[in-house]
């Protein structure tokens, strides 16, 4: 009755405040709540958001006849006849619909939604919680749009609808064996249904994944970590091993006739039923206490408007209760005269425990109106954990007192000193240990703890606690009154907050997740430890883009060296531990042509071209000892070319055998090596002669082969370093690397041999100054630089760019400080672009597309860890 009161209460002043809602709506409503009866303590309760057509599920399991199907455009929908006179409260009253064949209730309770206002969300969520709790046993059906299961699909909806449940029915796990899914509004007709069903369990692994992955990063101590606890059973139960025997289909219609006439959507209906009323046990209850589920603007417009109402009326109530207590008080001293010393005493109680109250503020809950206010910081604070269960009996009746005086008061008195002393020597010791715990969370946060978390995490009881706080220094953990914190007894929530400290800090994994088949790996957790890492990245042979996301800090412990790839950092705080570390994201170097081992006059091979250098982008409030830490992204030196073979020597004509006056000849040849023989016979028969002729010719020598062109120089990597504070102090190596040496050109053959002509050395491809401009530290360490000093071939130029370097002063001058702002994304974003503009000035035209394509990506991977850094907590505590 009180609950219903608060409820009446809220609405009503909801409804007065808004002046224009009528009483007479207001009236109607709590006459629904009043009248609102269950049927049955067996109850069928679907949960689903509004508009997933829950009432016209209901009506297809139970063959309600008021269900119709008729064309709309093309399409054909279900439609169901409303009350002319329904008002837009009995849409937030729960609709009971009995199942004539088995007997059952379904409950369709009021579909959840961001855009309902105020007062009946309370109401939905007051009569939803009166339901509950007048059922004995229950099962559970979820209901979702088949849009948002298919394998793909946004996991936020079905992760919206399960925590919903999850708040409305506390340890939602224990209702695990009696849970269903419907997969509403199936638009495939013709779609088989192992298909579709196994498209949902694909879905349903993947939010699986998320709630796994936010259950390791939950304190275990907390609320949030039950409810996700629990939406994972009942995950796991719908899921059932793959077979999905607890899900089921309901189709949209395939005829404009009756809705069970066709034969699938009668095949349809039998399935819902069997999941309905027999695949399903029914869960007891056992008593359990369903709280309110309410939007966050309504809990807000509670705190705002009704609390500070009715700690009014409340503390008037309870100064009542006190007077009455003091006035039991008066009558025991009058009884016995001898208790005038502990009577002032309980006196002096009554008034400090007045001004407890009148300090305002303690009510601060709809289901606890009469808790005291947990933090109390005035000479009050002593009495916070006082049993009082002896005073709150004399609060009963003035006879009590009289009783209690003609008994033994001493002892009674006594009792509560002692009780006070008590309390008040556990208060003072609660200021040095929730120092102890402020100074903790920043000790847990180091490199050196970090390191041996594991080692270093267990959870604390009352019986190790002395162990625990006197072993913190073989973990290097300062702690200073050591000896005041080890004899402190602890209560239990100081046990539970030092636990959930640990457990935040220490019992933290680090999440591991690649695409494009190992191409890009990703590491996201609290905290990074670049030592953890690397020795798992060479099981990734075509890997391309590393990433790195800490929601705390990176620590870099050791160098990182990355072949053809590129490196993002993305953290609040990246820091470097040791010294002289490097990135070594270098280009790899071109192979050279294999020497010469034959003396064919063939041209050389080229050298392998250098592979271009790696890319590096930075994002972070804070780098912590840059200086130590080198990125080095040069590109790879060209291989050198083959030289050319020697051509073959050349062999002097002899003179000729053979007289060029013969007219015709007679063929008969012979070849020996260089030297060509032909030998011809010519007849005369006029004169009875044969005379017999040799001709022989020399091989003229033969050019040398072209030498082979050198392998082209690797290009430098780009590195974006956007860090808040200007002070990072980074070092960066970036240049080009060295074209191969041309081979040479094959020497001709001796003889009548002429050099080689036209020797190939390849087109020159070695770049100039045109890339120095490129290959210059980027403009965000400290002041603006105004040279860039050339790596290659140790040149030096200078280019000035006074438009950059004014605009670029202007802009770190206007970020605030990090204790006021976290990241500005847009001014990170500009800055990129400016450096970009000021690059694609200094670049060659055909580095320009390359130079343009790396932006892309820059700004691709700043949203990535935008997204992520949009749920960090900088918050170190929160006592």
């Amino acid at each position: 009755m009180k609950s219903l009161l608060l409820v009446i209460s809220v609405i009503c002043s909801i409804s007065f405040a808004k002046q224009n809602s009528p009483f007479e709506e207001v009236h109607e409503l709590l006459n629904y709540g009043e009248l609102l009866r269950v049927p049955d303590k067996d109850l069928i309760f679907l949960f689903g958001c509004s508009g997933v057509d829950k009432s016209t599920l209901t009506k297809f399991v139970i063959k309600d006849e008021t269900l119709k199907v008729r064309r709309k455009g093309s399409k054909l929908v279900f439609e169901s006849k409303r009350s002319q006179n329904r008002t837009q409260f009995q849409d937030v009253l729960p609709h009971f619909y009995q199942d004539k064949a088995t007997g059952n209730v379904l409950v369709d309770v009021p579909g959840f939604t961001e855009s309902r206002e105020p007062k009946l969300d309370i109401a939905g969520a007051y009569f939803t919680k009166s339901a509950l709790q007048q059922a004995e046993s229950l099962k559970l059906i979820f209901v979702e749009n088949h849009a948002n299961l298919m394998d793909g699909a946004d996991t936020a909806p079905v992760l919206k609808l399960l925590r919903h449940a999850a708040k409305q029915l506390p340890r939602i796990e224990v209702f695990k064996n009696s849970v269903g899914l419907v997969v509403a509004k199936v638009h495939d007709q013709h779609g088989d249904d192992s298909e579709i069903l196994s498209s949902v369990l694909n879905q349903l692994l993947a939010v699986k994944d998320e709630l796994d992955f936010d259950l390791a990063e939950q304190d275990k101590y907390s609320g949030e970590y039950n409810e996700t606890f629990g939406m994972l059973e009942v995950l796991g139960s719908i899921y059932a091993n793959g077979t999905a025997e607890n899900i089921a289909l309901f189709r949209n219609p395939d005829q404009e006739t009756s809705p069970w006439a066709s034969e699938m959507m009668s095949k349809c209906q039998q399935e819902l039923r069997v999941l309905f009323f027999g695949s399903l046990d029914f869960c007891p209850t056992d008593g359990v206490h369903f709280p309110f589920s309410i939007l966050h603007r309504s809990r807000d417009y509670i705190m705002q408007n009704i609390i500070p109402k009715n700690n009014k009326l409340a503390t008037r109530f309870l100064a009542k209760i006190l007077n009455e207590f003091q006035v039991c008080i008066e009558s025991a001293l009058k009884i016995n005269h001898k208790i005038n010393t502990k009577a002032s005493f309980i006196s002096k109680a009554s008034l400090n425990f007045q001004e407890l109250i009148l300090t305002g503020g303690i009510f601060d809950s709809l289901d606890a109106l009469l808790s005291l206010k947990e933090k109390m910081t005035t000479v009050c604070d002593a009495w916070r954990n006082i049993d009082l269960s002896i005073m709150q009996n004399l609060i009963k009746s003035t006879q009590l007192a009289y009783d209690l005086a003609s008994a033994d008061i001493y002892n009674f008195l006594d009792q509560v000193e002692q009780t006070v002393i008590e309390k008040a020597q556990i208060i003072k010791g609660m200021d040095d240990f929730y120092t102890f715990l402020q100074r903790l969370t920043v000790e847990l946060k180091s490199y050196e703890v970090q390191i041996l978390r594991k080692s270093a995490f267990l959870e604390v009881s009352s019986d190790n606690y002395k162990d625990f706080i006197f072993n913190l220094s073989k973990f290097k953990i300062k702690v200073a009154n050591k000896d005041k914190l080890i004899s402190l007894k602890p209560t239990r929530q100081m046990i539970q907050d030092l636990n959930s400290i640990l457990n935040r800090n220490l019992n933290h994994t680090t999440r591991r997740s690649f695409n494009n088949f190992g191409q890009e790996l990703i590491y996201e957790g609290r905290n990074l430890i670049l030592s953890e890492i690397a020795p798992e990245l060479g099981k990734f042979q075509k890997l391309q883009n590393l990433y790195l996301f800490a929601q705390g800090t990176i620590f870099i412990d050791c160098d990182l060296v990355l072949v053809d790839a590129n490196v993002s950092l993305a953290a609040p705080t990246i820091e470097v531990i040791g010294g002289n570390l490097t990135f070594n994201m270098s280009g790899r170097n071109g192979k050279s042509a294999p020497p010469r081992l034959n003396s064919s006059p063939k041209d050389g091979s080229p050298g392998e071209d250098g592979h271009n250098a790696g890319h590096a982008l930075i994002l972070a409030l804070e780098v912590k000892r840059g200086a130590q830490l080198t990125i080095a992204s040069k590109g790879g030196n060209g291989g050198d070319g083959q030289d050319g073979a020697r051509g073959l020597e050349g062999v002097s004509s002899p003179s000729p055998h053979f007289s060029d006056f013969y007219p015709e000849f007679v063929s008969g040849v012979a070849n020996w090596g260089p030297i060509k023989s032909h030998g011809y016979s010519i007849e005369h028969p006029d004169k009875g002669t044969l005379v017999l002729v040799n001709k022989q010719g020399a091989r003229p020598p033969t050019n040398g082969g072209h030498g082979g062109a050198g392998g082209k120089s690797g290009k430098a990597g780009h590195n974006f370093i956007l860090v808040w504070k200007d002070d990072h102090q980074l070092r960066v190596q970036v240049a080009d690397g060295l074209s191969g040496r041309h081979g040479k050109g094959g020497k001709g053959g001796e003889g009548k041999s002429t050099c080689a002509k036209n020797v190939y050395s390849g087109k020159c491809k070695t770049r100039e100054c045109e890339m120095l401009k490129l290959a210059a530290v980027f403009f965000v360490e400290g002041d603006i630089k105004n040279e860039c000093k050339c790596m290659l071939q140790k040149k030096e130029f200078c280019e000035t760019e006074p438009d950059a370097a004014d605009g670029f002063a202007a802009y770190f001058q206007s970020i605030p400080s990090p204790s006021t702002k976290l990241v500005d994304w847009q001014g990170l974003e500009a800055k990129l672009n400016k450096s970009a503009l000021f690059r694609l000035n200094t670049v060659g035209s055909e580095d320009e597309e390359e130079l343009k394509n790396y932006v892309e990506y820059a700004r691709s991977t700043m949203k990535t860890a935008m997204q992520i850094f949009s749920g960090m907590n900088f918050k170190i505590f929160s006592q």
